[in-house]
């Protein structure tokens, strides 16, 4: 129900405070099969949100220790590959001297990771049906939002 959808998102908004939301859209359909193994797709994704990221909001700054929080990976054989890749990648980005460590948490144990989940579901119904009610209440904290295949136009499935 949009009015119940209305009242969290006003809770969220009034408290996103300095936090910038930093969004790609990746549609699957269209990525080249080459990339489209469920650990190469993500982890690509993964490093061009996470560059992004980490040029304007780490590097520049004064820290000594970044921490990630990512959901649970799905339980797949590949989810080793994900992890290593995922760590590889983050630590590839970051400047020599700073310390990270990434944890994986179920999203209902992390307030952080819902606020995520909600905002991420805004800019999806923005995305996929036009709908910007819930997204217009978190608009002003949109730092970056990008669809990464948006100039290609052959869709593989």
């Amino acid at each position: 129900m949009q009015a119940v959808r209305n009242n969290v998102f006003s809770i969220i908004r009034e408290n996103l405070g300095h936090m910038h939301i930093c969004s790609i859209i990746a549609q699957k359909n269209k990525a080249n099969p080459s990339i489209r193994e469920q650990s190469t797709f993500y982890t690509k994704v993964f490093r061009m949100l996470m560059k992004w990221v980490v040029e304007k909001h780490v590097h520049g700054k004064r820290y000594e220790k970044v921490i990630l929080f990512t959901d649970m990976l799905p339980v797949a054989k590949k989810k080793k590959a994900m992890e290593k890749g995922v760590k590889l990648e983050f630590a590839a980005l970051l400047r020599e001297g700073i310390e990270y460590s990434i944890y994986h948490h179920q999203s209902k144990s992390n307030l952080n990771l819902q606020v995520v989940d909600y905002c991420n579901w805004a800019i999806w119904r923005k995305w996929t049906t036009g709908d910007t009610r819930s997204y217009d209440l978190i608009n002003s904290r949109i730092d970056a939002e990008w669809d990464v295949f948006r100039s290609g136009t052959t869709e593989y499935y």
